[in-house]
């Protein structure tokens, strides 16, 4: 999907991540770290959001995720829009008696389809 950040129009790499409770009691996140790798090296982003997400049992929470790569070579990026990411995620919160809970994961993402190139012919004129 298209996006214009930072002034540099990307490729992003969309998804959901859902979040279910499957235990019997309720909980409170209220922190959500992101670490994300790029396949093939490079430095990977972080981000940090607080926020308060309250999961009753059963409930879920969607949470609406994107990766990109910047890319500031003159020439342009060759590898852009192949690459696989790697997220990992750690929930911090509470559960309904106040304890303290921490849920970490890694979800790697299938790749993404290689760029259609784009077919170039002479402008004919009748």
């Amino acid at each position: 999907m298209p996006r214009n950040l930072h002034g540099q129009s990307v490729e992003t790499y969309d998804f959901n991540l859902v979040v279910k409770n499957v235990s019997d009691r309720a909980f409170t996140l209220t922190r959500m770290e992101r670490t994300i790798y790029g396949a093939g090296g490079g430095a990977p982003g972080r981000s940090t959001e607080q926020g308060r997400w309250e999961l009753k049992p059963g409930a879920e929470q969607k949470f609406s995720l994107y990766s990109y790569e910047y890319c500031s070579d003159s020439q342009g990026c060759l590898y852009r829009g192949h690459n696989q990411p790697l997220w990992q995620i750690l929930f911090t919160g509470s559960d309904e008696l106040s304890r303290p809970i921490e849920s970490r994961f890694d979800i790697m993402l299938p790749p993404r389809p290689p760029l259609k190139p784009a077919e170039l012919a002479p402008s004919r004129r009748p």
